[in-house]
């Protein structure tokens, strides 16, 4: 829909990625399809796209009902970016994924990812070598060497409610502190046996 919308008018799209192993290339290839301007970056690169955003749509793997969302690592950076330039952060999430749970940081109750994903550098970056290196390796390229050395990959953030403009559910749009009325209508629905 909003696709649709956009090529009737002037719109651009920027998507900021945090890792290598981001998917968000197809995403790119609709919005080329549909006539609207993409750019691409990575999460260093954060600051230089925000400055040109008027709008900031986020996906979310859950929200908590204390309104904190949590999604992809990297989306509270850009949630706070935003916020910083009071641009509007907007999550699109389902209302299944809501969650009575309260959770105020990210180290708890999180994903792990590979580690050795936080040390592979793209080939042909040079990011990270040393002069004189001919191995192309970064500068974690041993770190499984060090001893009482560990990486930690976190797969979410907990982004707060205070980076968020508003909730885009399939029963409308809903800001954060409403999270618990949804929550206790599901809950009502359910002893009613709806």
């Amino acid at each position: 829909m909003l696709c649709l919308d956009c090529n009737h008018s002037h719109c651009s799209c920027g998507v900021v990625c945090s890792s290598q192993t981001c998917n968000l290339i197809d995403h790119i290839a609709c919005t080329r399809q549909a006539d609207i301007a993409c750019s691409y970056t990575l999460l260093n690169g954060l600051s230089y796209i925000a400055r040109e955003a008027t709008k900031v749509f986020l996906g979310a793997a859950a929200v908590l009902s204390n309104g904190t969302v949590m999604a992809r690592a990297g989306s509270a950076a850009v949630a706070m970016a935003a916020a910083a330039r009071s641009t509007p952060v907007v999550i699109c999430c389902e209302t299944y994924k809501f969650h009575e749970r309260v959770q105020l940081d990210s180290i708890t109750h999180n994903e792990l990812g590979d580690p050795d994903a936080l040390a592979a550098l793209p080939s042909g970056c040079g990011v990270g070598k040393r002069v004189g290196s001919s191995n192309g390796g970064g500068p974690l390229a041993s770190w499984s060497d060090v001893p009482h050395l560990g990486l930690l990959n976190l797969k979410y953030d907990a982004m707060p409610a205070d980076y968020v403009t508003l909730i885009a559910t399939e029963m409308g749009m809903i800001p954060p502190t409403s999270v618990p009325v949804i929550l206790r209508e599901h809950s009502v629905a359910r002893q009613e046996g709806l």
